[in-house]
């Protein structure tokens, strides 16, 4: 499947991860709701590896900068299992 997603949540004044598991903890996962029953399916996550940026798509110019910064201060987060994933449009 072609869909990716890579996702950083960084403290805006110093730029540092906030994935500390002494103060964070995330709570990732693929919500649908039919005729009326929601219901949730986690999803797994990871650091993005070089692999999982090869499966991107490629970077837009003006986000190369913010996204090989991110990287550098490994912030960056990949869902880590996309064949559960099925987006219907």
């Amino acid at each position: 499947m072609d869909f990716r997603i890579g996702f950083a949540v960084e403290n805006y004044s110093n730029r540092k991860g906030i994935d500390d598991s002494r103060f964070v903890e995330w709570d990732v996962g693929l919500v649908t709701n039919t005729d009326g029953v929601e219901t949730k399916q986690p999803v797994e996550y990871r650091k993005c590896t070089d692999e999982d940026m090869k499966a991107f798509f490629p970077t837009a110019p003006k986000s190369l900068k913010s996204v090989k910064a991110i990287r550098e201060r490994d912030n960056l987060f990949c869902l880590a299992d996309y064949e559960k994933i099925r987006i219907n449009g």
